[in-house]
């Protein structure tokens, strides 16, 4: 969708316009897969967001762990990268899978994938939001993108996205069976 603004700039007869048929900044709209072999999980569609008053909490983390899958400069063209965070509370646990984007001066896009878990619970919610915005739309709030300090080397600069930026977001109730628990069922 943005790739008109990469088109090269030059009348050189040499130069052949490709068509792509790939996403070159590696993003993924992947959520998660639930069940293990012979373990099924059941989703049905919710409703209820996530309990962010529980998650904002500062109950003693018990584990964290933090797992990078890949990163990319794009070839100097910004930087794309893709992470999981799994953390343990004394009543639940959280898992944030997080594929981060940006073009430099053309877009920022995130696309997350929460998973909730009370223990005691036989329910994962599951909510999976992308979020984007061009680099247009962003100064026309007034943000000063060449000189913003969410912006750099290590800082994607996905923290500038709002609720208004939210393209598509669904959230799934998963039922863990008794067979998917006994199998330990991986989300």
């Amino acid at each position: 969708q943005f790739a008109d603004r990469w088109k090269p700039n030059t009348d050189n007869p040499d130069v052949k316009l490709l068509e792509v048929t790939s996403d070159w900044t590696c993003s993924t709209p992947y959520w998660g897969s639930a069940g293990s072999r012979g373990a099924g999980v059941e989703a049905e569609a919710a409703q209820d967001p996530l309990p962010m008053d529980l998650l904002r909490r500062r109950d003693p983390i018990q584990w964290y762990q933090e797992v990078l899958f890949w990163e990319d400069e794009l070839d100097d063209n910004g930087v794309c990268r893709a992470s999981v965070r799994v953390r343990v509370m004394p009543s639940f646990w959280f898992v944030l899978m997080l594929c981060e984007l940006r073009v430099d001066n053309v877009l920022i896009r995130e696309v997350a994938t929460r998973f909730f878990c009370a223990f005691g619970s036989d329910t994962v919610l599951r909510e999976w939001t992308w979020k984007e915005s061009s680099y247009e739309a962003l100064g026309s709030r007034g943000i000063d993108l060449r000189a913003c300090p969410h912006i750099s080397h290590q800082s994607v600069g996905t923290t500038l996205l709002s609720e208004a930026d939210i393209k598509r977001q669904e959230r799934h109730r998963l039922k863990l069976g008794g067979a998917a628990i006994a199998a330990g069922a991986h989300l």
